[in-house]
């Protein structure tokens, strides 16, 4: 572990996903960053997710325009750093076993849209041509979204930390925080 600042900006605690991206983006703006993890970066929650990243999130707008903007700037972040992040388009199905889930995804069908989802309403034969695990009979309709992916979270970690560290953070690894005196 190498010797940390006497003195930051900011500090950010946690070295996943989030914490890595946060690092990157106050470091690129000037502000001096340092980042503290506990183990390794990724080695947290980051590191044991499914690994999938989509737009749609039913009867949420808000929250689907944030994943809008966060697939965004997953794609950026493999083009600035050249980095594989492992997208490849899966698509996401969500399936509807009663009128009311199918009057509600028709309710907010405009404003994800609006959000920059794309989303439809598909029939229940063609969510099972979708997906052939999908029994047909069983279901009213389905949302088919095609912007799910799956990914690589430790490569989009790697990605951020190559980032922040170019922009001058300090990434400090297997350093615990065991508590916080502001001054």
């Amino acid at each position: 572990m190498s010797r940390l600042p006497e003195r930051a900006d900011a500090v950010v605690i946690g070295g996943g996903v989030v914490g890595t991206s946060i690092a990157c983006r106050l470091a690129e703006s000037g502000v001096g960053t340092v980042l503290l993890e506990r183990g390794a970066l990724g080695s947290g929650s980051s590191g044991t997710t499914a690994g999938v990243v989509r737009t749609y999130f039913p009867g949420n707008p808000l929250i689907s325009s944030l994943a809008v903007r966060s697939l965004a700037a997953y794609r950026s972040l493999g083009e600035r750093t050249g980095t594989d992040l492992g997208l490849e388009r899966i698509g996401l199905l969500v399936l509807f076993t009663d009128e009311e889930q199918v009057r509600d995804f028709r309710q907010t069908q405009a404003a994800q849209r609006a959000a920059g989802v794309d989303v439809e309403l598909v029939t229940a034969a063609e969510a099972a041509r979708l997906n052939p695990l999908v029994d047909e009979r069983t279901v009213l309709a389905a949302a088919w979204s095609p912007e799910a992916y799956a990914c690589d979270p430790a490569a989009i970690v790697r990605g951020y930390a190559a980032l922040a560290r170019q922009a001058g953070a300090a990434l400090h690894t297997d350093t615990p925080v065991t508590g916080i005196d502001p001054d």
